[in-house]
């Protein structure tokens, strides 16, 4: 039989810290992320509901905490605002709306929405439809392919069209989109951090319009600007940004 050897002083200090040592969170371990239940309601949103035209959604701004909550949208003649209380997922809104130009027109009506896992927001209303807001949270901005949102000069303000865009053959970039009857899209290819562009538009009458444009890498995506026929500058700024980011984050 073999006797146990004496510990030392030191040994003995180090085994009453291995429990403690076990139980304390690792450097630069990640916490676990906030479920959406518990995150404030806050930042900008990519919306959309009856009034929205087909193939768009409009930027809407929402401030609040885990409780309670006010938001706001343009969409010429519209104004909106609405606010809320909200209890895990579930939330209770009061929803606003007046016209902006020519006879003044205010609504407004009680909803009821719901908080989705991915921080987007739904709800259904007899009058407004269906009210979907998805977050536009900041991310990889990289060319890739998916669902894009274009804005350029002459939409009307916050309004973004989507925009489907995919790597071709050729190593270009190809993108589309519908927009008032219009039918556009644009070849794109990569020049460092800038995408240079032709773009192409065909409207409901078979008038074409085509020209080019530089966009530079932003936050978001790209923008810059455009212009007819070999010029890149003149008709106004255009910018892209990936909507999948704030799907997928």
């Amino acid at each position: 039989m073999t006797l146990p050897r004496r510990q030392s002083p030191l040994w003995r200090a180090l085994l009453a810290l291995a429990p403690l040592a076990a139980c304390a969170p690792r450097a630069g371990a990640s916490r676990p992320e906030a479920r959406p239940a518990e995150r404030p309601l806050a930042g900008r949103y990519w919306g959309r509901w009856s009034d929205t035209p087909p193939d768009t959604r409009v930027t809407v701004w929402i401030d609040g905490d885990t409780r309670r909550f006010r938001g706001a949208w343009d969409l010429p003649p519209w104004h909106g605002e609405f606010d809320g209380a909200r209890d895990g997922d579930a939330l209770d809104v009061r929803w606003q709306q007046e016209g902006v130009v020519a006879v003044h027109v205010h609504h407004s009506r009680a909803m009821r929405w719901r908080l989705g896992p991915d921080g987007s927001l739904r709800g259904e209303d007899g009058d407004a439809g269906v009210i979907e807001l998805t977050p536009a949270r900041d991310g990889d901005p990289r060319l890739r392919e998916g669902l894009w949102m274009s804005r350029w000069t002459g939409l009307p303000p916050g309004l973004g069209v989507e925009t489907v865009v995919h790597r071709g053959g050729d190593g270009r970039w190809h993108a589309a989109y519908r927009y008032q009857g219009r039918e556009g899209s644009f070849v794109g290819e990569l020049r460092g951090e800038r995408l240079a562009i032709r773009w192409r538009e065909v409207s409901s009458q078979d008038a074409v319009s085509e020209g080019r444009g530089l966009l530079a890498r932003s936050r978001t995506g790209y923008e810059g600007t455009y212009g007819v026929g070999d010029s890149v500058t003149g008709a106004g700024r255009w910018s892209i940004e990936s909507f999948e980011i704030a799907q997928n984050r």
